[in-house]
């Protein structure tokens, strides 16, 4: 019985270890094959994987390291790890190297490598180590192939560079460019405004032969002469608001152009306007409309630069609009906005769409037939749009060809209270007409002030100015006349006097044959 007892123990050890054996093998196996599998993975990986140990030699490499930096297995374990890595990136990797015994982790380092032809290979380096207990065995790293990116990068930040660079060089041609376009724009300028002032003396001197002419000082005209002196005033007077034009134009551009502001009363410096274009509008049997408010605010303007943008827009209003059409100017108040709006609308060609955007150009005529048979600059409405500007307006344009146009001129307003606070007006000193004077017979000292040129001085005939027996002196301009009134005249009164001689310093100005002064006369009756 004991004997049998003991065969059952041993059968029973043997089928234990046999289980457990088994249970061991199964084991072995699903290792291996993890291990496989593992092998598998890694070498299957698009990124590159290395083993190292601490002298250098590579214990293990993948597929794509060979394949990546062209090494066959037979020479990978000939190699040296400094031997796959830039030599300009040698101290980096031993730094890391280093780390890496001691312990660290290195993540997304940045190394160059060079494959077996010299080519660079740039890659992101992560590394772990590799443990024989407490001991490190190896590094193990896993590289990722940046190559593509870095090269991208580089081309980008090349083409940046480049880019960068012919900016810089255009850039500085562009403001060498726009100094010498700076320059010949204030060459032009100052040109124009040199050319105006050169020409309006001349432009004077004949207008004011023009008028003596008129006034038929020279003795009378006939049919043909009278003809040919009004053919000439009209020329001068167009050459005149030319020459004011371009001077005007060229102050504006230049920044030397002011303003003198005064309150001005709308509803008559519209009416001032509508009778400056009135012959005009006759000449072409046009009718004229004016409609203005009675509660129609004052403005804070200068008079005659106000008048001036009401007559360019009214002028082209006429000229535009065929004979027996209707031509009108309309005044009108918004209290909210505290605006005044000023339009002129007429019922002429129109003005195409495409063509709104060049009108407030200087110089700049629209192509079409009427134009080609109007005399012109192109400069009014630049003028008017610049000169609304500089009041803090600006200027609206509605038009369609064939139905017309409305160009609107908004300018601010002047509120109940500020109107209400009105300067009281100056008492005013009748001024006795031409020939009125009683006493006087004869003007023996008279100053006359109108240059004939460059260098020149003016000299009238006496019979002109005074007649026959006065005495003339001539100025080369007023600023000399008013620093010469008190030795000409005033404190000569009392010699003069107990002398027996009455002497009374006249000024002559040129006289209104131009466009533009007859604005500013009639701009002083609106303020």
């Amino acid at each position: 019985m004991p004997h049998a007892n003991a065969d059952q123990s041993e059968m029973g050890a043997s089928d234990r270890f046999a289980a457990l054996e088994a249970e061991m093998e199964a084991m072995r196996t699903a290792y291996r094959e993890a291990n496989e599998l593992l092998a598998s993975f890694v070498e299957q990986s698009h990124d590159l994987v290395q083993s190292v140990a601490p002298d250098g030699t590579f214990l293990f490499v993948n597929r794509a390291w060979r394949e990546n930096l062209g090494y066959n297995a037979e020479e990978v374990a000939t190699l040296h790890v400094l031997d796959v890595i830039d030599p300009e990136w040698h101290t980096v990797y031993q730094a890391c190297f280093e780390r890496i015994l001691a312990g660290e982790d290195i993540v997304e380092q940045e190394l160059v490598l060079r494959t077996k032809t010299g080519e660079h290979l740039y890659v992101d380096w992560n590394a772990t180590q590799r443990r024989d207990g407490d001991r490190i065995i190896a590094s193990q790293s896993y590289l990722r192939n940046t190559t593509r990116r870095r090269l991208a990068e580089q081309a980008l930040v090349a083409e940046r560079n480049s880019l960068a660079q012919r900016v810089a060089e255009q850039t500085a041609e562009l403001r060498a460019a726009n100094e010498h376009l700076t320059l010949a724009l204030r060459l032009k300028d100052e040109f124009l405004a040199n050319v105006s002032h050169d020409l309006r003396t001349p432009l004077q001197a004949l207008g004011m032969t023009a008028e003596m002419l008129h006034a038929q000082h020279y003795g009378p005209l006939n049919e043909r002469q009278a003809m040919a002196l009004e053919r000439m005033q009209a020329n001068l007077g167009y050459l005149g608001d030319l020459v004011n034009d371009v001077l005007d134009l060229a102050k504006l551009q230049s920044g030397k152009f002011k303003l003198h502001m005064d309150r001005v009363r709308l509803a008559e410096a519209a009416q001032a306007s509508m009778r400056l274009v009135e012959p005009l509008a006759v000449a072409k049997r046009q009718q004229l409309q004016l409609k203005a408010l009675a509660d129609v605010p004052e403005v804070e303007a200068d008079p005659q630069r106000l008048q001036q943008i009401l007559v360019n827009l009214l002028s082209n209003a006429v000229k535009f609009t065929p004979e027996g059409g209707v031509v009108g100017l309309e005044l009108a108040s918004d209290d909210v906005q505290r605006q005044v709006r000023l339009t002129v609308w007429d019922t002429g060609i129109g003005i195409p769409p495409t063509e709104l955007g060049r009108l407030f150009q200087p110089f700049t005529q629209l192509d079409n037939e009427v134009n080609r048979k109007q005399r012109g600059t192109g400069l009014g409405l630049a003028l008017v749009a610049q000169l609304a500007h500089l009041h803090n307006g600006q200027v609206m344009v509605e038009s369609m060809p064939g139905s017309g146009s409305r160009f609107t001129v908004i300018l601010p307003s002047l509120s109940t209270e500020d109107t209400t606070r009105r300067r009281p007006d100056l008492p005013g000193r009748p001024l006795s007409p031409p020939g009125m004077l009683p006493g006087l017979g004869t003007l023996p000292g008279a100053a006359f002030d109108a240059p004939s040129g460059r260098g020149g001085r003016r000299t009238m005939p006496p019979r002109l100015m005074c007649g026959s027996s006065g005495d003339l002196s001539s100025l080369p301009d007023g600023s000399e006349l008013c620093e010469r009134f008190p030795a000409m005249g005033y404190r000569e009164w009392p010699a003069g006097r107990a002398s027996g001689r009455t002497r009374l310093p006249c000024a002559a100005p040129a006289p209104a044959w131009s466009r533009r002064q007859r604005i500013r006369r009639s701009a002083a009756r609106c303020r």
